[in-house]
Order: C-alpha cells, then structure tokens, then sequence
C-alpha cells in the first residue's frame, strides 16, 4: 500500500464511538460538523495613564504570541495596542487608543472566523467595543480597530464633561480582552466493515532524497557563511543563517523575521527545544532538499520540529519515512508521535497497523506503561479495535433505518463589523 492512498480517517464523537450512518452496510461515508472553537485572550497592561500621555502617534506595544488549536491545528496570533493611535494617512488617530489582531503562523490564514475585541472594568465586567468577521489572506497585515475608544472615555469623562461610567481603567491598568470563535468545518468519514491487510512499504527504507544538483549555491553559501545575516542559537551552537532563504521556506521564521518582533531586532533566534544536530538536519533541507532518515529516533524529532516550524514538505517526508520503518517494537512510539504532532497519515496507518496485529501488540513488555500514560490516544485505537471485530460477525443487509437526528450546535452572535 503506498503513502498516498492510506484512507480518510475515522470520525468519532466525544465519547469515542465511531460517526456513521444508521444503517448497517458494508462500506460508509458520513460528513458531520465539526464543534465550534471558541477562545479568549486576555492582556493586562499596567500604568496605562502615563502611556497615553508618553506614546506618539504610530507607536505601539504587542503582546506575547497566543495559540488557538482549531481543526486539529495549532494556529498562532498576537495583538498590538497603539495607546495614542495608529497611524493612518488621511485619518487623525490621536486621542484614541488603537487595537489590532495579527496572524503569526501559516495556520492561521485563510480561516474565517468571528471576534471582538473590549475591555474589563472595574466590576469585572466584559465591555465589548468592537465586533467583526475576517479571514486572512496573509499575515502582513492586522484587522482591528484605529479608534477603538477615546482617551477621554478611558479617563472616566463623558463628552459632557461628567463622569463616566464604564471605569475602564482599574488601578490604572488597560485589560484588553479578544474574544474568538472559528465555526466547525464539515468533515467527511469513510470506512468499511472488512478487515484490512496493511503493508508499510513505502519506498526505499534507507532513503535519501536530494536536490542537490539545484541548490549547491545554496549548500555552499550555509558551508561557508557567505553573506549570512542572522544567527540561529541552538544549545551552545551557533549557526550562522541567512534570513530570506528561512523565511521563505517557514511562516513561522518569516513572521519572526518579517513583523516587528525581538528576533528582527537583535538578529538573533534562540530555539531552546530543538537539538543542534536536528536543526543541522532542517537546514540541510532547507538549503539542498537534502532528507537522511538511517536514523528513525532522529526523524520522528525532525518531524517534530518540522510541524512546530510550518516546514510541511519536511514533515510529509519524515512522515512516510516512519510509515516505511513501522514494526511492531516500534509502533507504539510512532503512534504517539503521529498524534502529537498532527502526522495524520502516520496515524492513520499505524492504528490499521496495531488493530492488525493487535495480538504481537499485547505481548510487547511497555504496551500498558504506554496505554497508562496516553490514554486518549489509545482509546481510538480500542474503538478501532472494537469496530473491526465486529465487522467479522454475520450481517444483514436488509435491515430498516433508525429515526437519527443530527444534534444542533449553539451559536454566538458575531455581526460583522468593518474596520476604520
């Protein structure tokens, strides 16, 4: 069986059964909604008097990076508080205070969804002062608002001089709250009932894949350090890059690079959870297209930090590298990692593969610790498991459908809102 044409996954609900039609049949499809995700990011920015006062027009401050895992995939945002205004030509943003959202990873584009972007008060009430629907094409620009409230509401007076009352600045601290909500996508199931025999043949075992040919310049610019302008710290190493080649290869080095955070600044990135000999190993494909996979302990941490840095051809190829390596001594790990790291072709053909050989599985001395420690991952693997034996029991195909009703979702009610 090749890589590419391992099966669509099987749907479960949350309480682990399999979603399918309610009928009995050999083979079935079933498409469903996906929950919604919602999500709330708070930030709290203390002395916010004095910043309205010292901060000119066009200045800002950012948050730290939050992430939001929707459909199964890490999406990665920031907010920028402008606290006199941004800049805007033909707009006058002074006496305001501007806030925008921005995406960071690749994740996080071409995804629409809701929010709304307010404040806490002093009773700890949420005060929503805007309210919109976007989806990013890319992560240049931010989507917010240039005039979400005034400095003189901020400060407690109304335009008639009173006071007012939505205290937004308690102990004269700004708590900017973003409210998002991503809709469940439809996802369609398939499967049957029959068992299937599973082959991890996927190519050569040892396989080395290379571009070599094409991107010598490129090798040999890394080899020698010619024209680098950034530095990548790994451990006690240095590695000695060149910003364009990263960022046009990963969102998430681009967005480092790109948008105005503290790598841009110092020229510097530090990755504190990647080994030096694996990021040795990414540049090398980064570089050359150059992929060694002899040993299959590293690969499954390069794919690691190939989903944790957007490289998806990275990943696909440590994918299908572990796939061609699954044994029953090390299937167990590979199951993890798949899981961990969104390998859903990995994943995929390792549960057939532990339903397969379910029994070799059991005799293994670490099965239990395994089950002990990651008990979500291994309940798809029983639902499975409890599937494919009682496809083996006799069936009738003439059987009447069962009344079914799809359970409705709730919905909040975002109304779209265009940006100043």
């Amino acid at each position: 069986m090749s890589f590419s044409s391992i099966g669509q996954g099987v749907k479960r609900t949350s309480s682990g059964s399999i979603k399918k039609p309610p009928v009995e049949s050999n083979g079935w499809c079933y498409t469903q909604i996906k929950e919604d995700t919602s999500y709330s990011f708070a930030w709290t920015v203390e002395g916010f008097r004095r910043k309205m006062e010292d901060f000119k027009n066009g200045q800002c401050l950012t948050s730290h990076v939050f992430k939001v895992t929707v459909d199964g995939k890490e999406t990665q945002w920031k907010l920028e508080c402008f606290p006199n205004g941004k800049q805007k030509v033909g707009e006058d943003t002074v006496g305001a205070v501007s806030v925008f959202l921005y995406p960071i990873n690749s994740n996080a584009i071409n995804k629409t969804f809701s929010f709304a972007i307010g404040f806490v008060n002093e009773e700890n009430s949420r005060v929503m002062k805007g309210k919109g629907e976007h989806c990013f094409r890319d992560n240049q620009n931010g989507w917010g608002w240039l005039k979400l409230v005034t400095h003189q509401t901020l400060k407690g007076e109304g335009r008639d001089g009173r006071p007012d009352g939505e205290k937004l600045l308690p102990n004269d601290s700004l708590n900017i709250l973003c409210v998002m909500k991503f809709k469940g996508e439809d996802h369609t199931s398939s499967g049957s009932n029959k068992p299937t025999n599973i082959s991890t043949t996927v190519g050569n075992e040892h396989e080395v894949e290379t571009d070599l040919e094409d991107n010598k310049g490129l090798l040999n610019m890394l080899e020698t350090g010619e024209l680098t302008d950034i530095q990548v710290k790994c451990g006690k190493e240095m590695f000695n890059c060149h910003s364009a080649i990263l960022a046009s290869r990963s969102e998430v080095f681009r967005a480092m690079l790109v948008n105005d955070m503290r790598e841009k600044a110092t020229k510097q990135i530090n990755l504190v959870d990647i080994e030096p000999d694996i990021f040795k190993a990414i540049l090398m494909h980064i570089y050359g297209g150059i992929t060694n996979f002899h040993d299959y302990d590293k690969t499954s941490k390069i794919l690691k930090a190939a989903d944790q840095y957007g490289l998806l051809g990275l990943k696909k190829k440590c994918e299908k590298s572990l796939c061609s390596n699954l044994t029953i001594h090390n299937c167990l790990e590979h199951l993890i990692t798949a899981d961990l790291h969104n390998a859903t072709k990995l994943k995929q053909l390792v549960i057939k593969f532990v339903v397969e050989n379910a029994r070799e599985v059991t005799h293994l001395s670490n099965w239990k610790e395994k089950l002990t420690l990651y008990p979500d991952i291994f309940t798809e693997v029983f639902s499975e498991l409890a599937s494919h034996r009682s496809s083996k029991r006799p069936k009738s195909d003439d059987v009447a459908w069962n009344n079914y009703k799809q359970p409705s979702d709730s919905d909040l009610d975002f109304r779209p809102s265009s940006h100043s």
